[in-house]
Formats: C-alpha cells, structure tokens, sequence
C-alpha cells in the first residue's frame, strides 16, 4: 500500500517536473516581441482588471488586440526608449487603455504648457495624465489645472525635504 502511493507519487512529481520543463521551453522559444506583449497584457490584469473582464475602459471598447496596436505608437508618440516607456506603464498602465490620439494630443498640450522635457519627466511620474479627457478639456484648463496640481506637490516635496540644503531646493525648483 505505502509502495503504490510512492509510486503514484512519484509519477505526479515527474508529471510536475515535464510540465514545468514544456513551460519553460515554450517560453524560451517566444519571441522578445511576444514576451514584451505578455508582460503589457499582465500589467493591464494587475492594475486594471475590470479592463480585461468588462472588455471596457473609461466606457471605450478594449481587447488585447488595442495593447498590442498602441504599444509601438505609445513608444513612438513619447519619443523614448522601448525600455523607458516599459517602466512608465509599469508606474501606470493607464496610456495604453485610452486611443494613442488622445494620448499625443495630452502629450502636445503638456508640452505647449511647459516644455517636452518637462512633460515627460510628469509622465514618468503621473503617466495617467495621458488617459486625461481630451473631449472634456478642448479649453486646455483641465490638462493644465493637473499639471498645475502635480508641480505644486512636486514643489511641496522638494521644500520639504530636510536632507536638502535651501541652494539646492532652489535650483530644483
């Protein structure tokens, strides 16, 4: 009796350790392109899941199918890195839920606010930002209003920082 459930044992942990070994060959086998697809759609199922099970976002139709149509347009519209783009969503997945226009049009108008560079260094922060309502902001109040907002935080956090001297919160400013 002990024998048979050794060896019924033993043929579950080999079932275990060649399906664990198939896994890990398919895996070995997909293609950067697919495994960079792979970890955008398990960053949508952690941070946004009622995306994925209400195949809606912000009452717009989604599928994976849009991930994978507004990753490359999101790299392109920043203007950054594949890589550098990789960690603003993974700060906030967000972008990649909305159309890629609303997306360049936020980014156009930050930008006309202040500065490219200022605003991607927002975006790295706040990438959300880029999910703002185009429709409901054609007075550019609302993208600014937040921008306003998320400076004014910035600052606070800079003044407030002990470990700095008052020269270098300036410059910071």
């Amino acid at each position: 009796r002990i024998a048979a459930a050794m060896a019924e044992n033993m043929v579950a942990i080999r079932s275990f350790i060649e399906g664990r070994k198939a896994e890990a060959e398919a895996e070995a086998e997909a293609s950067p392109d697919e495994k960079l697809q792979e970890r955008l759609w398990q960053l949508v199922q952690e941070q946004h899941p009622e995306a994925i099970r209400d195949k809606a976002f912000l009452a717009m139709p989604f599928k994976r199918v849009d991930l994978q149509r507004r990753w490359p347009r999101l790299v392109q519209t920043l203007g950054v890195s594949e890589d550098r783009a990789l960690e603003i969503v993974e700060t906030d997945v967000t972008p990649l839920l909305v159309e890629s226009d609303d997306v360049a049009e936020i980014l156009s108008r930050l930008a006309a606010i202040s500065s490219r560079e200022k605003a991607l260094e927002l975006i790295g922060i706040y990438p959300s930002i880029l999910a703002h309502d185009v429709k409901l902001t054609k007075g550019h109040a609302g993208v600014s209003t937040i921008a306003d907002v998320i400076y004014a935080s910035r600052v606070r956090n800079v003044i407030d920082d002990v470990r700095k001297a008052d020269k270098g919160k300036i410059e910071e400013i």
